[in-house]
């Protein structure tokens, strides 16, 4: 069952990663947590993407606590990577 709670909030911190991330790198101000007013005012890009590298983290973490994917599994996308890549 804590597996369970694990993968939702692993999806919950890869999900809030997408919007903080784009706006940030294209230059867009956006709320976080650290706006002022908390909640209310618009952080600036800088910030926008270290909170979306921060909740990518997270959810990475939460994702192999919650045994949601394993090393093992990653070999297809690797190796799918490494020929896309060269």
């Amino acid at each position: 069952m804590v597996s369970l709670y694990r993968m939702f909030f692993a999806g919950a911190f890869l999900a809030n990663t997408i919007p903080h991330f784009v706006h940030g790198i294209s230059g867009d101000s956006f709320p976080s947590p650290f706006a002022n007013p908390p909640g209310r005012g618009l952080s600036s890009p800088l910030v926008n993407v270290l909170w979306g590298l921060g909740n990518l983290v997270v959810g990475y973490v939460l994702c192999r606590a919650g045994k949601i994917f394993k090393a093992k599994h990653l070999g297809p996308a690797r190796v799918f990577c490494r020929n896309r890549l060269h």
